[in-house]
């Protein structure tokens, strides 16, 4: 399978073989699935119907050795350093999750923080 860049400034997402080309692999990985070439990790983001070839996002903080991110904004996977910008459109019953860079099954725990504002609607009674 022929591999080509969709990290490009501009990704061509109709002509994918414009984009710049990063190599061959022997084998055709389904979208998201991880795989390595000429030493990097990269993500399947494209594929062709025929997996004759691909456009992948390199994944520059792959880190199969970490395990946690804590109390990030967003949800952003500790592997790759995707970030679900939104993750807010997420159901609070739903605790697994999965990247949609790398496709790790991630736990999440939606934390939540609650804060005040007050205004005065009635000033109190002064005496003089």
């Amino acid at each position: 399978m022929k591999i080509y860049s969709a990290d490009a400034r501009k990704v061509d997402y109709m002509n994918v073989e414009q984009n710049p080309y990063l190599g061959t692999i022997d084998f055709a990985p389904d979208l998201y699935e991880v795989f390595k070439l000429n030493g990097k990790y990269y993500s399947l983001g494209i594929v062709a119907a025929n997996k004759e070839y691909g456009a992948a996002n390199e994944l520059r903080r792959f880190n199969v050795e970490k395990e946690k991110s804590y109390h990030e904004n967003d949800i952003t996977c500790p592997i790759c350093g995707y970030v679900d910008y939104d993750s807010w459109e997420e159901d609070d019953e739903n605790e697994e999750y999965q990247c949609g860079r790398c496709g790790a099954i991630l736990e999440v725990t939606r934390n939540v923080q609650v804060t005040y504002s007050a205004k005065v609607k009635e000033l109190p009674k002064i005496w003089e």
